[in-house]
């Protein structure tokens, strides 16, 4: 098992790295409950990532912002320039499984209140919609009140975190959904910096400066790496012929 830390250390810095945390852990609940299995607790806390692939070198494992020695800083790059970030569901202590039907109806104590409606009252309730909500929760209190560009994921959020239990997509209709927004699929704007709601104009105008100094980057570099991709799959198709 891999030193883990939390999901958002380090912040996260551009679009597209919040576009692959929300499909990867969208892809962990719909597998999750088509295993039949409810978590039940999707704090932030219990939300971890790998981010080895994210430091050249290791790093201390209770200073995780230092390398081995615990004294220099660790040099790390940024999630969007790394391709092997996972992230991981931890802590099933109030997991639980689902009946044949798919259904698991549960007692408000079993559950941490995370602000879901159903709870506020000590009824049965359906698991698997909580689940939707909390996880819904953590995107829109992580990212869309944090960040103004990422407003294409407010339909799925509204969706996830609708009042009524019954009006809420299945983890499986939520993913689904997800794939079929219009999402920044085109490199650079999957480069793109997160803007912050209430970032100034000075922090606005150095960050973009730096952020489009680091999309032309990008650009420049696929340019000078698309000829030699394009000889290796030339080569490899005459290998094969």
């Amino acid at each position: 098992m891999p030193l883990l830390r939390r999901f958002d250390n380090p912040p996260f810095y551009a679009v597209g790295e919040v576009v692959d945390f929300i499909k990867q852990t969208l892809e962990g609940i719909e597998y999750m409950h088509q295993e039949k299995v409810v978590h039940l607790d999707f704090l932030s806390e219990n939300i971890m990532m790998d981010a080895s692939s994210l430091y050249p070198e290791d790093v201390h494992p209770s200073m995780q912002e230092r390398n081995k020695n615990g004294i220099d800083d660790a040099k790390r790059r940024r999630r969007i320039d790394s391709r092997s970030v996972k992230y991981y569901f931890v802590d099933f202590g109030l997991s639980m499984f689902l009946n044949d039907d798919g259904n698991c109806f549960v007692l408000e104590r079993e559950a941490p209140n995370q602000d879901v409606p159903e709870l506020s009252v000590p009824v049965l309730y359906d698991a698997p919609p909580v689940d939707i909500f909390i996880l819904g929760n953590v995107y829109r209190n992580n990212f869309l009140r944090k960040y103004k560009n990422l407003e294409f994921l407010r339909p799925l959020v509204d969706a996830m975190t609708q009042k009524d239990l019954k009006a809420r997509p299945t983890a499986s209709e939520a993913f689904t959904q997800f794939k079929s927004f219009s999402l920044p699929r085109w490199g650079p704007a999957l480069h793109w910096r997160l803007q912050e709601r209430d970032e100034t104009g000075l922090s606005r105008f150095y960050d973009d400066t730096f952020a489009l100094a680091r999309k032309g980057m990008y650009v420049v570099r696929s340019i000078i790496t698309a000829p030699l991709r394009i000889s290796k799959k030339v080569v490899s198709l005459i290998g094969i012929v």
